[in-house]
Protein backbone atom coordinates (compact mmCIF):
# COMPACT_ATOMS: atom_id res chain seq x y z
CA UNK A 1 0.00 0.00 0.00
CA UNK A 2 1.28 3.71 -0.05
CA UNK A 3 0.75 5.27 3.05
CA UNK A 4 -2.65 7.26 2.22
CA UNK A 5 -4.54 5.80 5.38
CA UNK A 6 -3.86 7.73 8.11
CA UNK A 7 -5.71 9.90 10.40
CA UNK A 8 -6.25 13.27 10.75
CA UNK A 9 -3.87 13.90 13.58
CA UNK A 10 -5.54 17.47 14.62
CA UNK A 11 -8.81 16.00 15.65
CA UNK A 12 -7.94 13.12 17.57
CA UNK A 13 -7.56 13.35 21.42
CA UNK A 14 -4.01 13.25 23.06
CA UNK A 15 -4.89 9.83 24.90
CA UNK A 16 -5.66 8.38 21.12
CA UNK A 17 -2.77 9.68 19.30
CA UNK A 18 -0.26 8.56 21.87
CA UNK A 19 -2.26 4.82 21.55
CA UNK A 20 -2.06 4.86 17.55
CA UNK A 21 2.09 6.31 17.88
CA UNK A 22 2.28 3.78 20.40
CA UNK A 23 0.87 0.57 17.25
CA UNK A 24 2.81 2.47 15.26
CA UNK A 25 5.65 1.98 16.85
CA UNK A 26 4.99 -1.71 18.13
CA UNK A 27 4.37 -2.57 14.29
CA UNK A 28 8.47 -1.02 13.19
CA UNK A 29 9.94 -3.08 16.26
CA UNK A 30 7.64 -6.31 14.77
CA UNK A 31 8.96 -5.95 11.24
CA UNK A 32 12.83 -5.57 12.43
CA UNK A 33 12.05 -8.54 14.72
CA UNK A 34 10.59 -10.74 11.94
CA UNK A 35 12.19 -9.99 9.09
CA UNK A 36 15.34 -7.27 10.09
CA UNK A 37 16.22 -4.25 10.53
CA UNK A 38 15.56 -2.84 7.12
CA UNK A 39 12.55 -4.33 7.24
CA UNK A 40 12.05 -0.58 9.46
CA UNK A 41 12.47 1.09 6.35
CA UNK A 42 9.23 0.10 4.61
CA UNK A 43 7.03 0.72 8.00
CA UNK A 44 3.71 2.32 6.66
CA UNK A 45 0.42 4.06 7.43
CA UNK A 46 -1.52 1.70 6.01
CA UNK A 47 -0.56 -1.55 7.64
CA UNK A 48 -1.06 0.37 11.27
CA UNK A 49 -4.30 1.13 10.17
CA UNK A 50 -4.61 -3.21 9.19
CA UNK A 51 -3.02 -3.51 12.76
CA UNK A 52 -5.47 -1.18 14.33
CA UNK A 53 -8.39 -3.03 13.04
CA UNK A 54 -7.28 -6.01 13.62
CA UNK A 55 -7.17 -5.69 17.04
CA UNK A 56 -10.53 -3.92 17.83
CA UNK A 57 -12.21 -6.51 15.92
CA UNK A 58 -10.29 -9.55 18.00
CA UNK A 59 -10.91 -7.52 21.39
CA UNK A 60 -7.29 -8.21 21.66
CA UNK A 61 -5.44 -4.85 22.89
CA UNK A 62 -2.92 -6.05 25.15
CA UNK A 63 1.00 -5.26 24.91
CA UNK A 64 1.16 -1.72 25.30
CA UNK A 65 3.90 -0.81 28.07
CA UNK A 66 6.38 1.97 28.01
CA UNK A 67 9.15 1.58 25.96
CA UNK A 68 12.33 3.51 24.40
CA UNK A 69 12.49 3.51 20.50
CA UNK A 70 16.02 2.70 19.28
CA UNK A 71 15.92 5.72 17.00
CA UNK A 72 15.02 8.08 19.93
CA UNK A 73 16.13 6.43 22.81
CA UNK A 74 16.45 9.21 25.61
CA UNK A 75 12.68 9.94 25.99
CA UNK A 76 10.25 6.51 26.91
CA UNK A 77 6.85 6.04 24.37
CA UNK A 78 4.38 4.00 24.48
CA UNK A 79 4.75 0.83 22.12
CA UNK A 80 2.63 -2.33 21.83
CA UNK A 81 4.68 -5.11 21.87
CA UNK A 82 3.90 -8.74 21.91
CA UNK A 83 0.14 -9.24 19.77
CA UNK A 84 -0.63 -11.11 17.51
CA UNK A 85 -2.19 -8.10 14.74
CA UNK A 86 1.07 -7.00 15.03
CA UNK A 87 2.49 -9.87 13.24
CA UNK A 88 -0.17 -9.99 10.99
CA UNK A 89 0.42 -6.52 10.07
CA UNK A 90 3.75 -7.24 9.32
CA UNK A 91 3.71 -10.21 7.32
CA UNK A 92 1.07 -8.94 5.00
CA UNK A 93 3.48 -5.94 4.54
CA UNK A 94 6.20 -7.97 3.51
CA UNK A 95 4.10 -9.35 1.02
CA UNK A 96 2.64 -6.52 -0.19
CA UNK A 97 6.17 -4.93 -0.43
CA UNK A 98 7.11 -7.12 -3.61
CA UNK A 99 4.12 -6.30 -5.27
CA UNK A 100 5.24 -2.09 -4.68
CA UNK A 101 8.70 -3.64 -6.23
CA UNK A 102 7.55 -4.91 -9.40
CA UNK A 103 5.69 -2.04 -9.99
CA UNK A 104 8.58 0.09 -9.65
CA UNK A 105 10.49 -2.33 -11.68
CA UNK A 106 7.88 -1.85 -14.57
CA UNK A 107 7.39 2.24 -14.27
CA UNK A 108 10.40 3.77 -12.02
CA UNK A 109 13.38 5.35 -13.38
CA UNK A 110 16.68 3.92 -13.86
CA UNK A 111 18.02 4.70 -10.54
CA UNK A 112 14.68 3.32 -9.35
CA UNK A 113 15.10 0.09 -10.84
CA UNK A 114 18.61 0.05 -9.76
CA UNK A 115 17.48 0.25 -6.51
CA UNK A 116 14.53 -2.14 -7.11
CA UNK A 117 17.08 -4.95 -7.98
CA UNK A 118 19.76 -4.59 -5.27
CA UNK A 119 16.95 -4.97 -3.02
CA UNK A 120 14.94 -7.33 -5.26
CA UNK A 121 16.64 -10.61 -3.16
CA UNK A 122 16.15 -9.51 0.18
CA UNK A 123 12.37 -8.57 -0.51
CA UNK A 124 11.80 -12.14 -2.35
CA UNK A 125 13.42 -13.77 1.81
CA UNK A 126 11.32 -11.79 3.38
CA UNK A 127 7.77 -12.87 1.44
CA UNK A 128 8.36 -16.16 1.75
CA UNK A 129 9.12 -16.09 5.44
CA UNK A 130 5.94 -14.23 5.81
CA UNK A 131 4.07 -16.46 3.04
CA UNK A 132 5.31 -19.32 5.52
CA UNK A 133 3.14 -17.86 8.03
CA UNK A 134 0.13 -16.25 5.82
CA UNK A 135 0.54 -19.16 2.89
CA UNK A 136 -3.77 -18.22 1.95
CA UNK A 137 -3.02 -14.71 1.69
CA UNK A 138 0.43 -14.91 -0.18
CA UNK A 139 -1.39 -16.73 -3.02
CA UNK A 140 -4.26 -14.32 -3.01
CA UNK A 141 -2.15 -11.58 -3.53
CA UNK A 142 0.46 -13.04 -5.57
CA UNK A 143 -2.51 -13.70 -8.11
CA UNK A 144 -3.55 -10.15 -7.65
CA UNK A 145 0.03 -9.13 -8.64
CA UNK A 146 0.11 -11.68 -11.92
CA UNK A 147 -3.53 -10.09 -13.07
CA UNK A 148 -2.29 -6.22 -12.35
CA UNK A 149 0.63 -7.04 -14.35
CA UNK A 150 -1.64 -8.48 -17.54
CA UNK A 151 -4.16 -5.55 -16.98
CA UNK A 152 -1.69 -2.34 -16.98
CA UNK A 153 0.32 -4.26 -20.49
CA UNK A 154 -3.18 -3.24 -21.81
CA UNK A 155 -2.80 0.82 -22.75
CA UNK A 156 -6.90 0.78 -22.77
CA UNK A 157 -7.42 -0.57 -19.43
CA UNK A 158 -9.47 2.72 -17.67
CA UNK A 159 -9.54 3.27 -13.58
CA UNK A 160 -12.55 0.43 -12.89
CA UNK A 161 -10.38 -2.64 -14.67
CA UNK A 162 -6.80 -1.03 -13.16
CA UNK A 163 -8.15 -1.15 -9.63
CA UNK A 164 -9.80 -4.54 -9.30
CA UNK A 165 -6.43 -6.60 -8.75
CA UNK A 166 -5.41 -4.40 -5.77
CA UNK A 167 -9.31 -4.38 -4.37
CA UNK A 168 -9.30 -8.40 -4.60
CA UNK A 169 -6.25 -8.48 -2.50
CA UNK A 170 -7.39 -6.32 -0.07
CA UNK A 171 -11.04 -7.83 -0.10
CA UNK A 172 -8.62 -10.84 1.07
CA UNK A 173 -6.22 -9.68 3.36
CA UNK A 174 -9.27 -7.77 5.33
CA UNK A 175 -11.78 -10.95 5.04
CA UNK A 176 -8.93 -12.81 7.05
CA UNK A 177 -9.59 -10.76 9.86
CA UNK A 178 -12.62 -12.41 11.60
CA UNK A 179 -14.19 -15.83 11.16
CA UNK A 180 -17.75 -14.78 11.97
CA UNK A 181 -20.12 -14.99 8.91
CA UNK A 182 -21.22 -11.38 8.90
CA UNK A 183 -17.87 -9.63 10.04
CA UNK A 184 -16.02 -11.51 7.30
CA UNK A 185 -18.23 -10.52 4.46
CA UNK A 186 -18.60 -6.48 5.72
CA UNK A 187 -14.41 -6.56 6.36
CA UNK A 188 -14.01 -7.94 2.70
CA UNK A 189 -16.58 -5.61 1.44
CA UNK A 190 -14.35 -2.71 3.28
CA UNK A 191 -11.08 -3.96 2.03
CA UNK A 192 -12.31 -4.21 -1.95
CA UNK A 193 -13.58 -0.59 -1.50
CA UNK A 194 -10.26 0.91 0.59
CA UNK A 195 -7.95 -1.43 -2.15
CA UNK A 196 -10.00 -0.01 -5.43
CA UNK A 197 -9.84 3.85 -3.57
CA UNK A 198 -6.10 3.37 -2.77
CA UNK A 199 -5.33 2.74 -6.27
CA UNK A 200 -7.63 5.48 -7.91
CA UNK A 201 -5.48 7.80 -4.94
CA UNK A 202 -1.97 6.42 -6.59
CA UNK A 203 -3.12 6.66 -10.32
CA UNK A 204 -3.94 10.62 -9.43
CA UNK A 205 -1.16 11.11 -7.40
CA UNK A 206 0.98 9.89 -10.16
CA UNK A 207 -0.66 11.83 -12.98
CA UNK A 208 2.47 14.31 -13.78
CA UNK A 209 4.54 11.69 -13.46
CA UNK A 210 3.40 9.18 -15.69
CA UNK A 211 2.86 12.05 -18.26
CA UNK A 212 6.14 12.87 -18.43
CA UNK A 213 7.39 9.86 -18.74
CA UNK A 214 4.81 7.64 -20.64
CA UNK A 215 4.37 5.17 -18.05
CA UNK A 216 0.64 3.79 -17.61
CA UNK A 217 -1.90 5.30 -15.81
CA UNK A 218 -6.04 4.65 -16.25
CA UNK A 219 -6.42 8.29 -16.31
CA UNK A 220 -3.91 8.90 -19.35
CA UNK A 221 -5.17 8.12 -22.67
CA UNK A 222 -2.38 5.78 -24.33
CA UNK A 223 0.43 8.01 -25.86
CA UNK A 224 -1.31 11.24 -24.78
CA UNK A 225 1.14 14.18 -24.49
CA UNK A 226 -1.11 17.30 -23.59
CA UNK A 227 -4.52 16.77 -21.45
CA UNK A 228 -6.26 18.61 -19.05
CA UNK A 229 -4.85 17.50 -15.52
CA UNK A 230 -7.63 19.72 -13.83
CA UNK A 231 -10.38 18.29 -15.65
CA UNK A 232 -9.06 14.38 -14.85
CA UNK A 233 -8.69 15.51 -11.15
CA UNK A 234 -12.46 16.60 -11.35
CA UNK A 235 -13.18 12.99 -12.93
CA UNK A 236 -11.52 11.09 -10.55
CA UNK A 237 -13.09 12.91 -7.54
CA UNK A 238 -16.63 11.47 -8.54
CA UNK A 239 -15.66 8.03 -8.62
CA UNK A 240 -13.12 9.06 -5.24
CA UNK A 241 -16.17 10.18 -3.07
CA UNK A 242 -18.33 7.33 -4.40
CA UNK A 243 -15.69 4.27 -3.50
CA UNK A 244 -14.92 6.12 0.15
CA UNK A 245 -19.00 6.13 0.70
CA UNK A 246 -19.10 2.95 0.16
CA UNK A 247 -15.95 1.73 2.46
CA UNK A 248 -17.42 3.94 5.13
CA UNK A 249 -20.89 2.28 4.85
CA UNK A 250 -19.35 -1.35 4.78
CA UNK A 251 -17.16 0.03 7.99
CA UNK A 252 -20.27 1.02 9.47
CA UNK A 253 -20.93 -2.38 10.31
CA UNK A 254 -18.03 -3.69 11.79
CA UNK A 255 -18.60 -4.35 15.09
CA UNK A 256 -15.40 -2.99 17.09
CA UNK A 257 -14.72 -3.16 20.79
CA UNK A 258 -11.74 -0.82 21.22
CA UNK A 259 -9.94 2.18 19.27
CA UNK A 260 -13.13 3.49 17.86
CA UNK A 261 -12.19 6.75 17.91
CA UNK A 262 -8.78 6.19 16.37
CA UNK A 263 -11.01 4.29 13.37
CA UNK A 264 -13.72 6.54 12.92
CA UNK A 265 -10.95 9.83 12.64
CA UNK A 266 -8.78 7.81 10.09
CA UNK A 267 -12.16 6.61 7.96
CA UNK A 268 -14.20 9.11 7.84
CA UNK A 269 -11.69 12.04 8.17
CA UNK A 270 -8.11 11.07 7.44
CA UNK A 271 -9.49 9.14 4.43
CA UNK A 272 -11.09 12.73 2.71
CA UNK A 273 -8.16 14.66 3.90
CA UNK A 274 -5.36 12.77 1.81
CA UNK A 275 -8.07 12.77 -0.55
CA UNK A 276 -8.44 16.76 -0.53
CA UNK A 277 -4.49 16.82 -0.75
CA UNK A 278 -3.86 14.71 -3.89
CA UNK A 279 -6.91 16.32 -5.83
CA UNK A 280 -5.24 19.63 -4.96
CA UNK A 281 -8.66 21.06 -3.82
CA UNK A 282 -7.18 22.50 -0.75
CA UNK A 283 -4.08 24.14 -2.98
CA UNK A 284 -4.12 27.92 -3.35
CA UNK A 285 -5.64 28.81 -7.28
CA UNK A 286 -2.08 30.34 -8.15
CA UNK A 287 -0.10 27.28 -7.41
CA UNK A 288 -2.87 25.02 -8.57
CA UNK A 289 -2.66 26.43 -12.02
CA UNK A 290 0.97 26.65 -12.26
CA UNK A 291 1.56 23.43 -11.52
CA UNK A 292 -1.28 22.18 -13.70
CA UNK A 293 0.44 24.96 -16.59
CA UNK A 294 3.78 22.84 -16.05
CA UNK A 295 2.55 20.03 -17.60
Amino acid sequence: MFGYIRPLKGELRVRDYELYQGIYCGLCRELGRGFGPFARLTLSYDFSFLAILSMALAQDCKGFEEARCPFNPIKKKLCCRGNPSMDLAAGVAMIMLEIKLEDNLADGGFWTRLGCRLVRPWVRRARRRAAERYSALDTAIGQALERQQTIEADPRSGPDRASEPTAQALEAVFGALSREEGQRRALARFGYMLGRWIYLMDAVDDLEEDLQSGNFNPYLPAGAKEVSLEAIRAEAAGSLNLTAAEAAGAYNLLELHAFREILDNIVYLGLHAEQRRVLRLDMHPAEKERLDGSI
